[in-house]
């Protein structure tokens, strides 16, 4: 099978500098790149090495994918359980 191309990213590099009230400004060149603007949520996730700042409509996209994949996962081991034949024997009981 002939390998695809990976998608070229391209990586901003950019300093920003806090304020007294811990503020920072987001350079408008990736604002623009990640259509942020003004009045959108941001979530900032610290995993106590890196900063990670991504636009609230992303983390909740991926939250909801992960959703999804997880209760499908859940569905499949629960019709296992239930389709099981080796558990029809307990209706013999009732």
């Amino acid at each position: 099978m002939p390998r695809r191309p990976l998608k070229k990213r391209t990586k901003l590099v950019r300093t920003v500098t806090v304020s007294a009230k811990g503020q920072i400004v987001l350079p408008a060149e990736i604002r623009e790149i990640h259509g942020v603007s003004e009045g959108d949520e941001l979530v900032i996730v610290s995993d106590g090495e890196r900063i990670l700042i991504e636009p609230e409509s992303r983390v909740v996209e991926a939250l909801a994918d992960e959703f999804d994949y997880l209760t499908a996962a859940a569905e499949r081991s629960l019709k296992e359980l239930w389709d099981n034949d080796a558990d029809e024997i307990w209706d013999h009981y009732a």
